[in-house]
């Protein structure tokens, strides 16, 4: 699958013995308008829409996530980025609210907007930089940079 924001994106990878088990599209919107404004309108200028999210079930230890969430922080600490946004499964908003707690919530302005894929929900959700930062330095997965 392939967009019009692959250009502009930053890939983030994860590894396990050379082989690839996870990664995230990282898209900024200090460079281009983010896709999940035709979903809730104007968005802050100084974020990032995460995409394209995928880890592995049959390769990927329980770590690669949280190793993978710790990259995807770091980048965003390292850039001043305020804000995460992004349009998720339903009961990975509920996986992501249990690890990161306060940290997520459903987008104001998406109040009963739900896309369908088959029987899959996905919904709008939008995030804070420090507050996930605060959370992710709890757990130590902040990194030395962030």
């Amino acid at each position: 699958e392939r967009d019009e924001y692959d250009s502009e994106a930053i890939y983030i990878v994860a590894y396990v013995n050379d082989r690839l088990v996870g990664g995230c599209r990282v898209i900024d919107g200090r460079k281009v308008s983010l896709p999940i404004e035709s979903l809730v309108g104007e968005i802050e200028r100084n974020s990032v829409e995460l995409s394209r999210m995928i880890i592995t079930k049959t390769d990927a230890p329980a770590p690669v996530n949280l190793t993978l969430y710790g990259e995807i922080f770091s980048l965003l600490a390292r850039n001043c980025y305020t804000t995460i946004y992004a349009v998720i499964r339903k009961e990975y908003y509920f996986a992501i609210k249990l690890l990161f707690p306060g940290a997520f919530k459903k987008h104001p302005l998406a109040r009963g907007v739900a896309m369908k894929k088959g029987k899959k929900i996905f919904i709008p959700i939008v995030g804070k930089v420090k507050t996930l930062g605060a959370l992710m330095q709890t757990k130590g997965l902040a990194g030395s940079d962030a």
